[in-house]
């Protein structure tokens, strides 16, 4: 993350022989940074509706605390003060923000463990306003799906690249495009039913990503917006790439392979599955399916609903 100095860090080694490092960085920090001890468990959210726009991610880590060293200095009245990274083989997982609820001082022994959360950011979209993240302004005229998916995340203060592959096109636009880059809205909608409001970025967003069935969530320290379906039978998906200001990255598209083989820990399987009961269960993908015609049916009480003339002033 930008601007941001080295606080803590702390380091552990699986049974792999894998390195996972987390590291906890401050605006306001200078000097050396301290190493800690601790561990770490990387989660994504689960949901009951495959088609839900937001798939947020967290982390929990667990450190060790005694009476010299309380990490009291880790609590912040204010959100997004303290960013974490991390990484699993010196590759990044994970970016985004500590929430310092969880502190504590044991008066009883002179060591413990507290255990803390952090979010990817999508938590707090539907707290912040849609507009400018500099200074506050709003938005008016055109924009295309992307610029507002950008202005969108960059109110979570989480820069990191922005990954598309949505594969649905309006009839005469190339397929060599980003749909996103190329379809435009106007920001003026953006205001609620009483003409003044401003809708937050967790409602703009989804009225960007439900028309196309698209999914949003944190993948390898990258924002991914993808169609959950177009994953079914696919061992990679190629993506248009940008970063997290909206500038097209060189090269333009990004080729993530998805393929993995997830085992049980009963044949030593690596990796396998882990914090569930290892099972396999079928579950209806549509739990309850309703159509509302809004307008009446196609078959109307008039014979000629297209309104075909017999002649010039007889239409029947």
């Amino acid at each position: 993350l930008h601007n941001m100095a080295l606080k803590y860090w702390f380091e552990f080694t699986d049974i792999k022989e894998i390195v996972h490092r987390v590291e906890i960085s401050n605006t306001a920090f200078t000097g050396a940074s301290t190493q800690i001890y601790g561990s770490c468990s990387l989660e994504v959210s689960e949901t009951k509706d495959t088609l839900e726009p937001f798939r947020g991610s967290g982390l929990q880590i667990e450190i060790e605390a005694n009476s010299n060293l309380t990490f009291y200095d880790l609590y912040s009245e204010e959100e997004r003060t303290f960013s974490v990274v991390y990484k699993r083989n010196n590759q990044i997982l994970f970016n985004g923000w500590l929430s310092p609820e969880g502190l504590y001082e044991d008066f009883v022994a002179d060591h413990w463990i507290i255990s803390l959360d952090c979010t990817d950011g999508l938590g707090f979209l539907n707290n912040l306003s849609y507009v400018e993240d500099a200074t506050g302004l709003t938005f008016s005229g055109k924009q295309t799906l992307l610029e507002i998916v950008v202005n969108c995340l960059k109110r979570t203060k989480t820069p990191q690249n922005i990954l598309t592959s949505i594969n649905i096109y309006y009839v005469g636009l190339s397929q060599s495009v980003d749909p996103f880059a190329s379809v435009s809205y106007n920001a003026d909608r953006f205001v609620k039913g009483d003409d003044n409001t401003i809708m937050n970025c967790e409602e703009v967003l989804k009225s960007v990503l439900e028309p196309f069935g698209a999914v949003l969530t944190s993948y390898n320290g990258e924002w991914l917006l993808y169609k959950p379906n177009s994953l079914v039978d696919a061992s990679s998906q190629t993506f248009f790439s940008y970063t997290h200001l909206g500038v097209a990255l060189s090269p333009t598209t990004k080729t993530i392979d998805f393929l993995l083989d997830l085992g049980s820990q009963i044949d030593n399987f690596y990796p396998h599955h882990v914090n569930a009961n290892q099972q396999k269960s079928i579950k209806s993908s549509i739990g309850a399916f309703r159509i509302n015609y809004k307008y009446g049916l196609v078959k109307g009480f008039i014979n000629n609903i297209y309104l075909n003339s017999i002649s010039d002033t007889n239409i029947p």
